[in-house]
């Protein structure tokens, strides 16, 4: 059966391609990265494999960003 919201489901993942869209803390971001896995995930109804990957790659370029920001802060301290 085609599910009428892949285009949906695709753009929103598309638009977290812009880190800006992640949240700021690592907390938040991995539970939005856990609600986002449970719509993706291929073992869920409506779930595929390569979102699922694509998601996956889009949260550990967030989460490398997130931490190489804090790692900028950190150097002004010293």
């Amino acid at each position: 059966q085609f599910d009428d919201n892949i285009f949906q489901r695709w753009n929103e993942l598309i638009d977290l391609e812009n880190v800006e869209n992640w949240p700021n803390d690592n907390k938040s971001q991995r539970a939005f990265f856990k609600a986002l896995s449970m719509l993706n995930h291929p073992d869920k109804n409506g779930g595929n494999n390569e979102r699922f990957a694509y998601l996956r790659s889009l949260y550990d370029e967030a989460d490398r960003r997130l931490d190489s920001g804090k790692n900028d802060d950190d150097s002004d301290l010293l």
